[in-house]
């Protein structure tokens, strides 16, 4: 009869931490797939990221590629982009007076790079040319405020 006992002790402990170890092995498991859950939606989300920064880039290399530069190129961001039929024509018998008024932050006078907002005066221009007013009837005036 004790060995019955004994024996029958043994299988319940024995069952007892079968049941843990699979709860353990069931936990881990869980925690497997939470990571890798986590790591296909971390994944997804990279992806989606990639996927608009290339479809911004191909639709900038499309606009790019339509620019025109009527008078000035002045960097990439000064050409125009063509209009069929525009709902508002400019006249071209007036004389147009543009004033621009320029800041910069870069305290170096010599910088490498194109000013913006020198490229942004190109882009105007350009923009009026491009409307049919011709060169001479335009009078671009900059105001510099910087170092």
């Amino acid at each position: 009869m004790p060995k019955i006992l004994i024996l029958i002790f043994a299988t319940l402990i024995s069952l007892s931490s079968f049941s843990q170890s699979s709860d353990i092995d069931s936990s881990i498991e869980v925690i497997i797939y939470k990571k890798d859950s986590t790591l296909r939606a971390t994944f997804h989300a990279d992806s989606l990221k990639i996927e608009k920064e290339f479809a911004s880039k191909l639709k900038w290399k499309k606009i790019k590629s339509e620019l025109i530069y009527p008078l000035l190129d002045g960097g990439n961001n000064s050409g125009v982009v063509p209009v069929d039929n525009p709902t508002e024509i400019p006249d071209p018998n007036l004389n147009y007076k543009l004033l621009f008024e320029l800041t910069s932050k870069n305290p170096d006078s010599v910088a490498n790079e194109i000013n913006y907002g020198l490229t942004e005066v190109a882009r105007v221009i350009n923009l009026h040319i491009a409307s049919g007013i011709p060169a001479q009837n335009i009078t671009p005036v900059i105001v510099v405020h910087a170092g």
